[in-house]
């Protein structure tokens, strides 16, 4: 097989395992909150179960950046699949015996796989010329659209079935989750067969050279913490910083939109269209946004981004009809979508194939830590003050990623010209 068949095929199977994966997070996210406060009977827990899936996506983020250099990309996304799977049958345990000290545990281990599973758009971008590597990315990340759209659509099948048998309906997602997360196992071992990402990431970058990454050759490739090739390379630095902030602003301004929806006089019909408008503008037209910046640059593009969304934060709380809030709430998923994208090749670019799988383990960790502050703090910001305060804490990170672009003097990214 040849360098450039291996390259496509397994971009094309990072795609497939992304929607499959995707559509097994989504459809017991749907119901979490829900499992929540019914497992222990306090509405105010609702957020916990999200918060734990951030936070077992971070831990294992940070680990699996540690390890792919030795286990390589494969065996940890398959990892990632299996984990998946026991934390979906530890919580689905937790539901069928209403007990929070299966639910809870399942969902970090659920989080954790997420977390691995995430990786698969760096390892799309490796593997992939400089110039071509947004465009891989938005493939994976496109792989998303499916997932969004089929999980929840499962939710109430899923409960029928559940139901059938004797058993909660809310024990239905947990199952589904168990099957979809198997499906992507099964993906990634007969798609991935003698596919070695390693070998595919150093030949690409002998081929076309990586021009982005020569000043930060000379970081010692051992440094940990702060002084890892992430926080030193002014390029990466930037990349990562864009994609936390893009991360908090978005979940600061959605996780609360369906109470602040619900309060103002809308009905839970309205809340499912904004979150609909809200999911396409993230997922939807990922490929145009991969196309758009290999074309002007993932700099210039995360800046795009970065304007975008802080605009919707900005009129979200203008006016209440359902329609200018889904258009608001579309806009914050397609500003998240510009910067995630582009940014993520960005780091891809500034660094060496020896610096890489740290420094992107260490930036999903700050992703996940970030989205876990806008959550929390979404509730405590509406309920204290309204949701122009949301917004504007919203507006006030969005903007933030261009001190750091400003702060590298040298011009950050050094753009690769693409090959028309």
């Amino acid at each position: 097989m040849t360098n450039e068949k291996a390259t496509t095929r397994a971009t094309i199977a990072l795609m497939l395992t992304q929607s499959s994966a995707s559509a097994g997070f989504l459809s017991m996210t749907s119901v979490n909150a829900v499992l929540m406060a019914r497992l222990s009977g306090m509405d105010s827990l609702a957020g916990v179960p999200q918060t734990l899936i951030l936070i077992g996506a971070a831990i294992s983020a940070y680990f699996v950046g540690r390890m792919v250099a030795r286990a390589g990309r494969k065996p940890l996304l398959m990892m990632g699949s299996l984990l998946g799977v026991a934390g979906a049958l530890v919580a689905g345990a937790g539901v069928i015996g209403t007990t929070l000290l299966l639910f809870l545990p399942g969902l970090l281990m659920i989080g954790m796989a997420r977390g691995a599973m995430d990786q698969g758009r760096y390892a799309a971008a490796a593997i992939n010329p400089p110039n071509n590597r947004a465009r891989a990315i938005s493939l994976v990340v496109w792989g998303g659209t499916i997932g969004a759209v089929l999980g929840p659509l499962l939710v109430d099948p899923s409960g029928q079935v559940a139901t059938s048998l004797g058993l909660s309906p809310f024990a239905g997602p947990p199952f589904v989750t168990v099957i979809l997360l198997g499906v992507a196992g099964i993906l990634i071992f007969v798609l991935l067969r003698g596919v070695d990402f390693r070998v595919l990431s150093r030949q690409i970058d002998e081929k076309y050279g990586n021009p982005a990454a020569a000043s930060s050759a000379k970081v010692d490739k051992t440094h940990t913490g702060l002084k890892a090739p992430v926080f030193t390379v002014p390029a990466a630095r930037a990349a990562m910083i864009t994609m936390a902030c893009a991360q908090a602003a978005m979940s600061l301004m959605m996780t609360i939109i369906s109470l602040y929806m619900i309060k103002n006089g809308h009905t839970p019909g309205d809340v499912g269209s904004v979150i609909t408008a809200h999911v396409l503008g993230m997922y939807a037209l990922s490929p145009l946004v991969g196309n758009l910046a290999d074309r002007i640059g993932r700099r210039n593009t995360s800046v795009i981004g970065i304007f975008v969304l802080a605009a919707a934060c900005v009129l979200t709380p203008v006016f209440l009809p359902t329609p200018w809030i889904m258009f608001c709430e579309f806009l914050v998923g397609f500003g998240w979508s510009l910067c995630y994208i582009s940014s993520g090749a960005m780091l891809t670019n500034a660094l060496t194939h020896e610096q890489r799988a740290q420094s992107q383990g260490t930036s999903d960790v700050f992703v996940n830590v970030a989205s876990a502050f806008g959550s929390l703090s979404s509730g405590f910001l509406l309920n204290s003050f309204n949701f122009w305060i949301v917004a504007f804490f919203g507006l006030c990170v969005s903007l933030a990623p261009l001190l750091a672009m400003l702060a590298d003097r040298r011009g950050g990214e050094r753009e690769i010209t693409p090959q028309m």
